[in-house]
């Protein structure tokens, strides 16, 4: 709806007009008074026409507008009503010009960065928080748009892209983080990840676990970006839920694929000396395959199952499953799944929306369990 403003009718002119004034629409009225201005023009927020007073508003192109529509220009020389620019120019900011994705917290802090710059919404809102429900922001010169639309947000929005302020990042105590900068001689490893235990009350230093402990560690050393709820390094472990008694029929085993395609190596973790000593008693087991990669749901993370009856060693029948089994078959269609997946992990890091890249044999984890 137009904002304070109609069609003059009924009254003449030449009575009820003042003086004339030199005015520029201010920006967050700009798109609402422009649709009553003739259409033949190519406006801009930066232009100064020549208005009139009328009453409590201002005449302009047939039409009262309030006043609050308008900023005041001082008076130039030779200012024509309809080609002359405001010599002040609009705020400037790193965040004007551009469009973005977003989730709640990067619209907020982008919606703060734009107002603290001098910007806002281009509408009533001005510089109030709003839309953080929404997942596309627009920064057109100082004024905030929102759009739901992803198609309209790539195709429509001829503004480049750019990554929102981000929140400051903190280091997390049980968070796993890799070492940058190491110190050999007192237990710190370079690439080698390390489990926060707590960080000094007097100082910027971070405390961890491993044989780097006893010293507080300065936040350089180690990569924030690298959060992990887990040691990725770490290919063996056993899992932490299960029963000591129950360890005897679990084995976990990671493989790595040789350049001989028909010949695995195998390498793997066991309780018991004999468990891989092969034996002539039949056993059913079942052989399970898992990516255990962070970014994606835990319900996703089986990737195979087969339970077969053998009386090897778990890793010659993890073998033998390899060569009877369509195991690269079960790894295609969870790639597939993969591919449609949203990186659970950057998206919590980052708020982008990065899908999940395929994996490959090596990747995998496998478990072999008595039934």
């Amino acid at each position: 709806m137009m904002l304070n403003a109609f069609i003059i009718t009924g009254k003449r002119l030449e009575d009820t007009v003042g003086e004339s004034v030199k005015v520029r629409i201010k920006p967050e009225y700009f798109h609402e008074v422009i649709l009553c201005l003739p259409y033949q023009m190519d406006y801009n927020a930066d232009m100064v026409f020549e208005a009139v007073e009328y009453f409590d508003g201002l005449f302009l192109y047939g039409k009262v507008f309030h006043k609050k529509v308008f900023d005041m220009v001082e008076e130039e020389a030779d200012m024509a009503r309809d080609n002359i620019t405001d010599k002040s120019s609009p705020p400037k900011s790193e965040w004007f010009g551009f469009k973005y994705k977003v989730n709640p917290e990067t619209s907020k802090l982008l919606q703060e960065a734009v107002f603290k710059d001098g910007g806002g919404w281009g509408y009533t809102l001005g510089k109030n928080l709003a839309h953080t429900d929404q997942p596309f922001l627009v920064v057109r010169e100082n004024k905030i748009t929102f759009s739901n639309d992803e198609h309209y947000f790539e195709t429509c929005v001829f503004l480049p892209e750019k990554q929102p302020p981000q929140p400051e990042k903190v280091f997390k105590v049980g968070k796993w983080y890799k070492c940058v900068e190491g110190s050999p001689s007192n237990g710190l490893q370079l690439n080698n990840y390390y489990e926060l235990l707590n960080g000094s009350t007097v100082s910027e230093g971070l405390r961890f676990k491993g044989e780097c402990d006893g010293c507080y560690w300065s936040k350089s050393r180690f990569d924030i970006s690298s959060e992990s709820d887990y040691d990725p390094n770490a290919k063996k472990v056993v899992a932490k839920d299960v029963e000591e008694s129950k360890l005897d029929n679990i084995v976990q085993v990671t493989i790595t694929r040789s350049t001989d395609t028909n010949n695995f190596m195998s390498s793997f973790l066991t309780t018991k000396e004999d468990i891989n000593i092969m034996s002539n008693q039949n056993r059913v087991v079942s052989v399970k395959f898992f990516d255990d990669d962070a970014g994606l749901k835990a319900e996703h993370s089986l990737v195979a199952e087969y339970q077969v009856t053998t009386r090897v060693s778990d890793q010659m029948t993890i073998s033998k499953v390899l060569l009877t089994e369509d195991v690269a078959g079960d790894i295609e269609l969870h790639n597939g799944i993969r591919a449609n997946t949203v990186d659970l992990h950057i998206l919590k890091q980052t708020g982008n929306k990065v899908m999940l890249q395929p994996v490959e044999f090596e990747d995998l984890r496998v478990e072999v369990r008595q039934v």
